[in-house]
């Protein structure tokens, strides 16, 4: 098990130093290929969702947005309780909408057609999934 997470942990590692040099090179301006783009685009969302998944944790920050998306969630009449999950009750249902933004965001710059935005929500959860049960166990 240990060499398991050993091995994650240099993914990781490879993951963020890869990130940091396509920002330098887009700093200088050195142009990327659309795969990269869509690998760097899903990447970052899937890393953005666990920081924001932190931020709202009890006791950090934002603890008291959790709290009340429990007390949103424990209301006996409510129609809307589906909503908690996309707005942080769920780390896996928010990173959709976190890829989604973040796509939007950089859409004007990388030029990516709406039709990648499957394969870059897919690349998102698939390192949500992986970087997540190496942060939280």
């Amino acid at each position: 098990m240990k060499k398991v997470k050993d091995s994650i942990n240099q993914f990781l590692y490879i993951i963020i130093g890869g990130m940091f040099g396509f920002t330098i090179g887009k700093m200088f301006g050195c142009g990327f290929d659309k795969p990269t783009l869509m690998l760097m685009i899903g990447v970052s969302s899937a890393f953005i969702s666990i920081f924001i998944d932190f931020l709202i944790q009890p006791e950090q920050i934002f603890g008291f947005w959790g709290r009340g998306l429990e007390w949103f969630k424990s209301l006996k009449p409510n129609p809307f309780k589906f909503m908690a999950k996309p707005l942080g009750g769920c780390l896996y249902c928010m990173n959709v909408w976190v890829t989604f933004f973040v796509f939007l965001a950089t859409r004007g710059e990388t030029n990516i057609g709406w039709w990648w935005f499957i394969l870059i929500s897919s690349i998102s959860h698939i390192t949500l999934a992986i970087t997540e049960r190496n942060v939280n166990g």
